[in-house]
């Protein structure tokens, strides 16, 4: 199962090193994902006139 979790595949697409097994590599790239996310939600809020 670990192989095939979401982190690890994400790790393999962006050639992130998944063998160190702290899985900080992997937590970075979720949290610059989740950053991405809020700051696109963050300026869509802002855009709209309601």
């Amino acid at each position: 199962m670990m192989d095939y979790n979401a982190p690890n595949a994400l790790a393999r697409i962006f050639r992130i090193d998944a063998e160190a097994g702290t899985g900080t590599p992997q937590l970075a790239l979720l949290a610059g994902l989740t950053a991405a996310a809020v700051a696109g939600a963050y300026v869509l809020v802002e855009r709209r006139d309601v």
